[in-house]
C-alpha cells in the first residue's frame, strides 16, 4: 500500500459519516490517506503524538473534522506545519450550520492570500530587486 499523503481525524466516531464523502473522492482520485479517531479531550497524548510525527509519516494535509468544541484542528495547527484543513462547511454539524457564512469568506481570504503570496510577491520582488 502507498504511503499516506492525506490524514482524515475527527473526534468522535460520530462524525464518520459526515467524513465519508471525503474519504470517496479522496480513494476516486487515488489520492492515498489514511483516517483516525482521536479525540484531543480524551486523549492528547495520542494527537499530539500523531501530530508532531506526521511529516516524518509523508503525511502533506490534515482534515480535521470540527464537531462542537472544534479542539481537534487547533490542537494539530499548533503541533505541525503540516497543512491542517477544518471542513465546517461539509459538516452537517451545529458548528458548520452556525458559522456558514464566515467559513466561505474566511476560505475565499485565504485562497486570495495564497494566491497573492505564491504569484503576485515573487513578481514584484524580482522587478523591485
Amino acid at each position: 500500500m502507498s504511503k499516506s499523503l492525506v490524514a482524515i481525524l475527527m473526534g468522535s466516531k460520530n462524525d464518520m459519516s459526515a467524513m465519508e464523502a471525503t474519504e470517496k473522492i479522496l480513494g476516486s482520485l487515488g489520492i492515498p490517506y489514511e483516517t483516525h479517531v482521536m479525540s484531543a479531550h480524551r486523549n492528547p497524548e495520542k494527537v499530539h503524538d500523531y501530530a508532531k510525527n506526521a511529516r516524518d509519516a509523508g503525511i502533506e494535509v490534515f482534515i480535521c473534522a470540527a464537531g462542537g468544541a472544534a479542539a481537534l484542528p487547533g490542537a494539530v495547527s499548533a503541533l505541525t506545519t503540516v497543512l491542517v484543513f477544518v471542513p465546517i462547511l461539509a459538516m452537517d454539524l451545529e458548528v458548520g450550520q452556525l458559522f456558514r457564512d464566515i467559513a466561505v469568506a474566511i476560505s475565499v481570504s485565504v485562497m486570495l492570500s495564497l494566491i497573492v503570496a505564491i504569484t503576485v510577491i515573487p513578481a514584484l520582488s524580482r522587478r523591485l530587486l
